[in-house]
């Protein structure tokens, strides 16, 4: 006999929560989903945690220890379960079936979140927690007699440095193994997805150098797949994994085409995420905590345009926000209300600069792609 179970809706709006009750109708589940207004009562809570309100119910549910349904287009830690935007069946049955405790598969196995290729990680080292800037350039390496400068490091697992360049004036392939052979000039060819001169993740994801949608995938890290025609990349629903992927060169031959059947179900699966996600992450995986980008003056006073899409995995970003939200404020108002560090509200203030949601007080939010890619590659050299 199958269980029943009571679902209230929190802080969703009513078109989501009317799209969402539509899909789940006539759903084959071996559990029982009731809807309920009575979220006090409720066995499990649906919350839109990308605004304000809804984070404040997440942190209420989450403090009473209550099952619950996170609706986000942004990513959750690895406790939560979550129902991805854009919207679609089979992201709602697997998160109902993950909170109700159902069978998800053969042996127990959950299946892949999203169907997004993931390179076979064999030995994954621990994860490296906290906003700590990416790798910090020579000039903002601060040393002092008693304690020699250290390399600081975010995301997952150290950047894969960059392949040395080989000494012919055209890029050489790699064949097999950990050596690299260099063809006679004319077996060389140049990938037809790429045009030249492009060498970090901003370059590929601001100016033309994909013409097609295509994947990078080294050991170790999942696979980032971007098709920018329709503004989508996929690489799965956290951020910290593709921290490596901002760091340091990517070189062209290392893009390769998505075959045209793969591409199709990953675009109907609807698990693609915003470019602008992917930039923001860059932008904040490469700034830190030193200066602003070229263009922004660290007097001025900065001001929220909106609220932003807080990423679970910087926690400290939702007190920056708020502090933000009350009114314009120079870099150290900011820290001090928000109890962050100077380095940490600058990098909040570059990653949502760039992408349109913050601005100093007498401008206009910075929208010009080919600004913003000059603004990058600038801080860059």
């Amino acid at each position: 006999m199958s269980k029943t179970l009571r679902i209230a809706a929190q802080s969703v709006s009513a078109s989501e929560l009317e799209q969402i009750k539509a899909l789940m109708h006539g759903m084959q589940m071996l559990t029982r989903w009731e809807w309920t207004a009575d979220a006090a009562h409720a066995d499990v809570v649906l919350i839109d945690v990308d605004t304000l309100y809804g984070h404040m119910d997440w942190l209420k549910a989450q403090s009473q220890g209550r099952r619950m349904i996170c609706l986000t287009a942004s990513s959750m830690g690895e406790q939560d379960v979550v129902i991805a935007r854009p919207i679609s069946v089979g992201g709602i049955k697997h998160a109902l079936a993950l909170v109700a405790g159902d069978d998800l598969g053969v042996a127990g196995v959950k299946p892949a979140a999203n169907n997004v290729p993931i390179v076979s990680t064999p030995n994954r080292p621990a994860r490296v927690t906290g906003e700590q800037p990416i790798v910090p350039t020579p000039s903002s390496q601060r040393v002092t007699a008693e304690q020699p400068a250290i390399r600081r490091v975010t995301g997952e697992q150290p950047a894969v440095p960059a392949q040395p360049r080989p000494a012919a004036a055209v890029p050489v392939p790699r064949i097999t193994g950990q050596q690299r052979v260099v063809p006679s000039p004319a077996a060389v060819e140049p990938t037809p997805l790429l045009r030249p001169a492009a060498s970090t993740l901003a370059d590929y994801l601001l100016d033309d150098h994909l013409d097609a949608p295509a994947m990078l995938a080294r050991a170790g890290l999942p696979a980032l797949i971007i098709d920018r025609s329709n503004d989508r990349y996929y690489g799965g629903l956290t951020l910290k994994p593709l921290l490596p992927y901002c760091q340091g060169r990517i070189e062209r031959g290392e893009w390769k085409p998505v075959p045209e059947k793969e591409l199709a179900a990953l675009r109907e699966s609807g698990s693609g995420l915003p470019l602008s996600r992917l930039l923001w992450l860059y932008t904040l995986g490469t700034s830190n905590g030193v200066a602003l980008l070229p263009g922004l003056d660290a007097n001025s006073r900065f001001k929220l345009l909106k609220w932003p899409q807080i990423e679970r995995e910087f926690p400290k970003h939702f007190r920056i926000a708020t502090a933000m939200m009350k009114a314009p404020a120079s870099l150290v108002e900011v820290s001090e209300f928000a109890g962050a560090t100077l380095n940490e509200v600058i990098d909040f203030v570059n990653a949502y600069a760039a992408i349109g949601v913050v601005c100093p007080e007498n401008q206009s939010p910075l929208t010009d792609r080919k600004q913003l890619l000059e603004r990058l590659q600038a801080r860059a050299s």
